[in-house]
């Protein structure tokens, strides 16, 4: 089904592009296509989304097409957040993108550093989808919330018991070695860099903000998030 998905994604932002295309508008158009998490397939013994911080999750497609320029296939390796796509396009648009936390502007689609840390939190899932579905199931340890933290060669991820797990991402994206006995000053640097950058673990942290917009509130309890 994944795979029929990709291939009917595909087919319709070819669709959108032709369309475009043909009004003459293509040039001056910003294209982005991208994805908000990817898809476990028995990796780390899971399947879907939940209860993981996985690379096969958090590296997910980013794919600019800018208005009025005709570079192509150049690739990015330098690290960027989804974060950043707000005053990206704010940008694009010819405004000025407001300051904002963690969120850096790529309108210049350089491959230059942009960020020291990159940042990415899940909250607890205490009822995700396999509870609700094997109520006997123990999810303790899988759905405790948790956070991660990376620089340009490590990933830390801590969860809200104080375990962690550390990656060297660039050279392990499998995520086969945990590195945390080995690199503890590493483990300490990048816990210190969540502590001061992100804080403590929360047990939902989206309920604790305070949202106002009826809009966006209904959006995310249609999306299960509230």
């Amino acid at each position: 089904w994944y795979d029929g998905a990709i291939r009917y994604l595909d087919c319709r932002v070819g669709e959108l592009v032709d369309f475009l295309d043909d009004r003459g508008e293509l040039d001056d158009t910003v294209v982005v296509i991208t994805a908000d998490h990817g898809e476990l397939f028995g990796e780390h013994g899971l399947e879907k989304h939940n209860y993981s911080l996985a690379e096969q999750l958090l590296h997910v497609p980013l794919v600019i097409k800018p208005a009025g320029d005709q570079r192509s296939g150049e690739t990015v390796e330098s690290m960027v957040s989804l974060l950043d796509l707000f005053p990206t396009l704010i940008e694009a648009a010819g405004g000025t993108p407001p300051g904002r936390p963690f969120a850096e502007t790529l309108y210049d689609l350089a491959d230059r550093p942009r960020h020291e840390h990159v940042f990415a939190e899940l909250d607890g899932m205490e009822d995700a989808v396999p509870k609700q579905r094997y109520p006997d199931l123990d999810d303790s340890e899988l759905g405790q919330p948790r956070q991660s933290v990376r620089n340009d060669q490590y990933k830390l991820v801590r969860r809200i018991d104080g375990t962690t797990s550390l990656y060297d991402w660039r050279a392990d994206p499998e995520e086969s070695t945990d590195l945390t006995d080995e690199r503890s000053d590493v483990v300490k640097a990048l816990t210190d860099v969540l502590e001061r950058e992100v804080g403590d673990i929360t047990q939902n942290a989206i309920e604790d903000e305070e949202i106002t917009d009826e809009r966006l509130r209904d959006q995310l309890e249609d999306l299960g998030y509230l």
